[in-house]
């Protein structure tokens, strides 16, 4: 992980990638042309974005083990096999009984059996980044349950998100993670706002 980002707002970044506000104030904005690609994470919360950041690191990308397998077939099979490779293993390190209930105990979900996901690349001034939109928002009734169970409590959650493609054929294993991330008692009122888009002064 190299950074992690709440933006509140009720009119969330469906990208992160095209979204200038974002790409200015953000982390993003601090890379220049020499830095190399991120993978971006994007949760669309009916509150705001979650963005996360990662590093693809040289065994992804000039590696020929099982990950740089994965991720070979991510960029080649675009959207439709980050929907059913993502997975997701979530698990409340702190918080209450019933949100424990409701998240689980770190088992594995493919992310884009609960919620809409896509993927996308792109190149400026010779560095690609590589982004991964959750639509949270626009999610199932399921879904959004859950996320409202969270949500209503998170000042007092502690929450271990981890990342991994899945792998299915045997040159494609051992699975290894992406990345993975621990939100701490996350107060959403107390988070910046999403900047404007269209607003360069911002």
């Amino acid at each position: 992980l190299l950074a992690a980002e709440m933006w509140r707002g009720y009119d969330p970044a469906p990208r992160v990638l095209d979204h200038a506000g974002l790409r200015r104030r953000g982390f993003l904005g601090g890379r220049g042309s020499q830095d190399p690609g991120v993978l971006v994470i994007n949760f669309v919360l009916p509150f705001g974005n979650l963005v996360l950041y990662l590093d693809p690191s040289e065994r992804m990308t000039e590696g020929e083990g099982p990950l740089a397998r994965v991720w070979k077939g991510a960029r080649e099979g675009g959207t439709a096999y980050i929907k059913s490779r993502l997975k997701i293993l979530p698990r409340v390190v702190e918080g209450p009984w019933a949100v424990r209930a409701a998240v689980g105990d770190g088992r594995p979900a493919v992310l884009g059996g609960a919620v809409p996901v896509h993927w996308r690349e792109a190149t400026e001034e010779g560095r690609t980044d590589f982004e991964i939109d959750a639509d949270v928002a626009g999610a199932s009734a399921v879904a959004r349950r859950v996320l409202s169970c969270v949500a209503g409590v998170a000042r007092c959650l502690t929450l271990d998100l981890c990342f991994v493609l899945e792998g299915r054929e045997n040159d494609e294993l051992p699975e290894s993670i992406l990345g993975m991330v621990r939100i701490y008692r996350l107060d959403v009122a107390a988070c910046q706002e999403l900047p404007r888009e269209e607003d360069e002064e911002d």
